[in-house]
């Protein structure tokens, strides 16, 4: 049995729940370390990233601010605020704490990643690529980054970027399915029939979720009708 008085013990039962992706019992374990030492920030910060996993980010916004409030350079703490904000739509604030986490650490790819995916969410691409190319000059192995990076560039409409992009993305991780969704709207929409069916042949194979599958048997109709070929596979798969 625990010591009732030994938060450490609590704290470890916490990390161990969070790390078999138990978060309620989890947070059940941070509540005891929070109420046997209400300045542990490792604590508050820890529940928080529960309560984020569990989609309670009101909860995690509390949490996080309690630990930025005890410890004000803390960098991931602001990142992971700003991706509750984020979750929860408050695109300013999640900027504002993305912004301050690049000020605390400004190694972290993470932090501009994140900052240019709000950017990009509120149509400031111009910006996004900025950011993106910050994160990938400090983390150049992240398809993740170039993907994002390539989408902003085809909102632009700088497309020879954006292939480059999703090609590059592809490269990194032959298994990754939006570069591949991406590429292939990118195809069907520029008349490029023949290139785009690859790409969703491909995307197809990675068993997308399922909005994103519809989307891409869509792009499949789309290209196989003006090419002139039978679609009544992609009409019975939209079906379905």
């Amino acid at each position: 049995a625990l010591n009732p008085r030994d938060s450490d013990a609590y704290f470890y039962t916490g990390l161990i729940y969070t790390r078999l992706k138990q978060d309620e019992k989890a947070i059940k374990g941070y509540n005891k370390v929070i109420e046997l030492s209400p300045k542990d920030v490792d604590a508050h910060y820890n529940r928080g990233l529960n309560y984020s996993h569990l989609k309670q980010d009101e909860r995690a916004i509390q949490d996080f601010s309690k630990a930025i409030e005890l410890d004000p350079e803390g960098a991931d703490i602001y990142g992971s605020r700003g991706f509750s904000y984020a979750i929860l739509k408050q695109y300013d604030k999640a900027i504002e704490d993305y912004s301050k986490a690049i000020e605390l650490d400004p190694e972290s790819a993470d932090a501009y990643y994140d900052r240019g995916g709000e950017y990009s969410e509120q149509g400031q691409h111009d910006k996004a690529i900025q950011d993106f190319s910050k994160a990938i000059e400090l983390d150049p192995e992240s398809a993740d980054i170039y993907n994002n990076r390539g989408f902003s560039y085809s909102i632009l409409k700088q497309y020879d970027k954006a292939i480059k992009d999703y090609n590059k993305a592809m490269e990194l991780d032959s298994e990754y399915f939006y570069p591949y969704k991406n590429l292939a709207r990118f195809n069907v929409v520029h008349g490029n029939y023949e290139s785009a069916l690859e790409n969703i042949k491909k995307a197809l194979s990675l068993q997308p979720k399922i909005q994103y599958k519809a989307l891409v048997l869509y792009y499949e109709f789309i290209a196989k009708k003006l090419l002139g070929m039978d679609t009544a596979k992609c009409e019975a798969a939209l079906n379905e």
